[in-house]
Order: structure tokens, then sequence, then C-alpha cells
């Protein structure tokens, strides 16, 4: 996690990022919802991983309801206080 706001704070802090980009100027990625592609990767990543050892392997991220509602409840425990 300490990686992964790392990043975070060095592309939206550091360099200036979001404002100068293309995709910020024409809305198509906002600040307020950016993560960096390792937390997106790692929660897929993670989901699969589970759910093969729930038994179903073939269920993943993004393809399947079920591995979606896992990685929607990760990341719901993880804003918890």
């Amino acid at each position: 996690m300490e990686v992964i706001q790392s990043r975070v704070r060095a592309i939206v802090e550091d360099t200036g990022w979001f404002e100068q980009n293309y995709w910020v100027d024409e809305g198509l990625i906002l600040k307020d919802r950016f993560t960096a592609y390792a937390a997106v990767y790692g929660l897929s990543e993670g989901v699969n991983e589970m759910m093969a050892r729930l038994g179903r392997p073939q269920a993943r991220y993004g393809h399947d309801a079920q591995a979606n509602q896992l990685g929607r409840d990760l990341v719901a425990a993880m804003h918890r206080p």
C-alpha cells in the first residue's frame, strides 16, 4: 500500500501530470478518482487468486459477477476506519 500511495503522490503532486495532460483536459481522467495502475493490477491479481482458492479459477476479475463483487468488497473494506 505504501508503494502505491508513494506512486500516486509522485504522479499527482510531484510531476504536475494533472496540470498538463490531454486526458485530464478532455475529462477522461479525474484527479479525485485517480489510482495507480499497480493498485488496479494488484486488486485484479488478488481477486483472481482468491477465486481460484475458492474453487472457481475460471472466475476472473472484470469478467465474472462474483469476482467483481469480491473486488468491490475488498475496496470497501480498505476504506473502512
